[in-house]
């Protein structure tokens, strides 16, 4: 007759080969295959855009999923992969293009490597499989993949759900793994009820510690999770809770191994325990009350309190700010939500033709939120309103309007996007759209040394205890009130001095805005507008040092300072903000992106753009 613990032992025997079984499929299949677990940056130097448009890159996940994407929505740049895993990557090249590639720049986990033409065909082989006459795919050379630890290969495995790189092969292989654990207790019905019973009364005095078990692996995994995406710059509601509980754990068990060590008298550690979570539980009601208060709100935040993003974290792919081509997204906060879709470049707008038709008139807005029209409909952004005013002058020629606008942009990334990817359109005239914000974000990014030679952007100034500050209202009412920081973690004086350059750093964009203009043939308008809080205050002064310089030093730049326009035209002031502007968001309304419009179009009068096109094309 069989023990209860003869059953104890074969069960867990059966479920450790059980482990050992998936363990060894997952390996085989699945492990084995992953050669690089990390982000790739590859430039691509000596082609036109047009003709990168014709390169694409097949990235390969360990279960042979081929994704394919073009470098054309990156110009030359293109990254792959984050912390996802993968088996190879391929590049294709039209055979008529290979000789005109100078060189190509691949970077990965801090490694960097260079090919010129001839080290390029010499290095990286032929995938013989899935080539055609006129194109051949190239594969990544082996010797980049010894840059992969063990470590990396891991923990990319932690992102396979949230990568989308998983296949069907793999839930079966978890399927199979939950029947072989729960194998043993069908063998139990086998041996009989009575075992099972007293199985059972065997089990119950290990109920705790199971229990006790999951639910420590459980918070370690939401834990992982959090941390995981709060070290990405991406935050949850929950983050601060989360991280709260774990500093409390950390605590009470610090605490019952001091005891322990110093054997400690008269301690009862269920009153230890009972402080520990009273306290604990003190400190998340207190983080929750700040949070559905909104004590200190991070800018994002208030648009969307259940998830939110970082201002200081650098998570540009490539050197281009701007959205995933063709992808369909939201401008949303608590307060609106509009549907948008982003064309080949990644711009909230339709597509365009490169080349004009007869009497043509090309203009290119390019900005930030305030430009792609945050707060509004996609026909009602300002350069929508610019549009039919134009048109309601008759005027002959052709309109052709392109919006460049992109959320949470700055002058330098503008500059690269234009200077890049949107003089391929020939513009006529191109207005730049400068607000408060963008003194904050060069003050974060710097100017154009963000830009890395291997295509990726890093920002200037990230500062000590971001992830607590960002993560936590607690914190946040400890670092205003206590030690006197901002929302940058600056104090006073350093804000000033930091803003100051922020300020010449904004010249400086202008003047490469301005070269670019000469250069190509563009007329160039720069227009500073207020944002919500500067008709609140009655304030708008921080530009007009810059207005100065401008109108001193680069006579062919033309400033339309949209702050007076809104006062002495529109009569926009603190008693009707409202009307134009959302109250938490801060962006435009429809309305006040009407009133943009109308203030642009008033300056392109007053410069006599408007009559000189009606003059030439009588």
């Amino acid at each position: 007759m069989f023990k209860v613990k003869h059953i104890i032992i074969a069960s867990i025997l059966i479920l450790m080969l059980s482990v050992t079984f998936v363990s060894i499929i997952f390996y085989k299949n699945y492990y084995s295959k992953i050669n690089y677990a990390g982000s790739f940056s590859i430039k691509i130097n000596g082609l036109n855009y047009n003709e990168l448009k014709k390169i694409k890159f097949i990235l390969k996940t360990p279960r042979d999923l081929l994704i394919e994407s073009t470098a054309y929505a990156s110009l030359s740049h293109i990254n792959y992969g984050e912390n996802r895993p993968f088996n190879n990557l391929y590049i294709s090249i039209p055979d008529s293009l290979l000789s005109k590639i100078n060189y190509l720049s691949i970077s990965y986990k801090k490694h960097f490597y260079n090919y010129n033409k001839n080290e390029f065909i010499n290095n990286w082989k032929i995938d013989k499989k899935n080539n055609s006459k006129l194109t051949k795919n190239y594969k990544v050379p082996s010797v980049i993949k010894k840059n992969t630890s063990v470590f990396s290969k891991l923990l990319s495995i932690l992102f396979v759900i949230d990568s989308l790189l998983i296949t069907d092969h793999l839930f079966i292989y978890l399927f199979c793994f939950l029947i072989l654990i729960f194998l043993p207790l069908t063998l139990y019905y086998v041996f009989g009820s009575i075992y099972f019973t007293l199985l059972f009364q065997k089990l119950v005095n290990y109920k705790k510690l199971l229990v006790k078990s999951i639910i420590y692996l459980l918070f370690l995994a939401i834990f992982i999770f959090h941390l995981n995406k709060a070290l990405s710059g991406y935050y949850f509601f929950s983050t601060g809770h989360i991280f709260i509980i774990s500093v409390f754990i950390v605590i009470y068990y610090i605490l019952k191994y001091i005891i322990k060590f110093f054997k400690i008298k008269n301690s009862n550690p269920a009153n230890i325990r009972l402080m520990i979570i009273s306290i604990c539980f003190s400190f998340i009601i207190a983080e929750s009350v700040l949070q559905i208060k909104k004590i200190y709100p991070l800018d994002l935040e208030k648009r969307n309190s259940l998830f939110y993003n970082s201002v200081l974290s650098s998570s540009e792919p490539d050197w281009f700010h701007t959205r995933t081509a063709f992808s369909s997204y939201y401008l949303k906060s608590n307060e609106y939500k509009f549907p948008r879709k982003a064309n080949s470049l990644g711009l909230s707008d339709i597509e365009s033709n490169f080349s004009k038709v007869c009497n043509e008139y090309r203009i290119i807005g390019i900005g930030d939120s305030f430009t792609e029209g945050d707060g509004a409909d996609k026909d009602s952004t300002w350069l929508k309103e610019l549009k039919r005013q134009i048109l309601k002058n008759n005027l002959k020629q052709n309109f052709s309007f392109i919006n460049a606008g992109i959320c949470g942009s700055d002058p330098f990334f503008e500059y690269v996007l234009l200077k890049e990817k949107l003089l391929d359109y020939k513009p006529d005239l191109v207005i730049v759209t400068l607000n408060y914000s963008d003194i904050d974000d060069i003050l974060i990014r710097g100017g154009m040394e963000r830009f890395k030679k291997d295509g990726r952007v890093k920002y200037i100034y990230k500062p000590d205890f971001l992830l607590l500050y960002e993560s936590s209202h607690i914190a946040r009412l400890i670092m205003h009130n206590a030690f006197r920081y901002n929302y940058l973690l600056l104090k006073d004086d350093e804000y000033t001095i930091m803003r100051d350059n922020s300020k010449k750093m904004i010249y400086q964009s202008i003047e490469l805005f301005s070269n670019l203009a000469k250069n190509n043939n563009f007329k160039l308008l720069v227009v500073f507008h207020p944002m919500k809080i500067n008709i609140l205050d009655s304030y708008f002064n921080d530009f007009s040092g810059i207005i100065s310089e401008i109108e001193k030093k680069l006579p062919d730049v033309e400033v339309l300072n949209m702050y007076d326009y809104f006062q002495n035209i529109e009569h926009i002031n603190n008693t009707n903000c409202y009307d134009y502007y959302w109250k938490i968001d801060g962006h435009n309304t429809g309305k006040g992106y009407c009133a943009f419009g109308r203030g642009v179009f008033y300056e392109l009068k007053q410069l006599g753009i408007i009559d000189s096109l009606r003059n030439n094309y009588k």
